[in-house]
């Protein structure tokens, strides 16, 4: 029995889509464009949240990573993309000080390359090139929405 209660599980059950939007809007292309247009039209700007949600039964956590990525003007984009992909994880036995950490950091990292992987697909399906991003810091996203948390909560 007590072997049974030391026993730490933090397992997938499933992963899904939440929310995925694409826009690719070629007019906004250059044509005959200048290198500073050319460089403008491809510049790349994303932000990315982890939401963890405790589902309260069966030991159910509900994990989201949330990306908004433009791709050129942000008020004329070449592309827009936004996805939430989500994760229910099974979490038992976790202490309560590291919980929040290994789902944050753990649940993120394991969901960004569906995120990715989907983005890839999307960009070169509509005649884009590949767009590389790379592993995220989810440790420090996850320290900074704690700090802003405990700056809302001193005001």
């Amino acid at each position: 029995m007590s072997e049974q209660q030391n026993t730490v599980e933090l397992n997938i059950l499933r992963v899904y889509t939440k929310d995925l939007s694409y826009v690719f809007n070629s007019n906004n292309l250059p044509v005959n464009a200048s290198a500073e247009e050319s460089a403008k039209a491809t510049e790349v700007g994303f932000a990315v949240d982890v939401q963890v949600q405790d589902l309260g039964r069966d030991d159910l956590v509900d994990i989201n990573v949330v990306l908004n990525l433009v791709i050129g003007d942000r008020n004329n984009p070449v592309v827009k993309f936004e996805t939430v992909q989500g994760a229910l994880f099974v979490c038992r036995g976790l202490p309560d000080q590291v919980k929040p950490q290994a789902l944050y950091f753990d649940g993120a990292q394991t969901l960004w390359p569906f995120i990715t992987n989907k983005l890839d697909k999307l960009l070169t399906r509509s005649g884009m090139p590949p767009l590389f991003l790379g592993t995220q810091n989810f440790r420090a996203i996850f320290q900074e929405t704690l700090a802003q948390r405990q700056a809302q909560q001193a005001q």
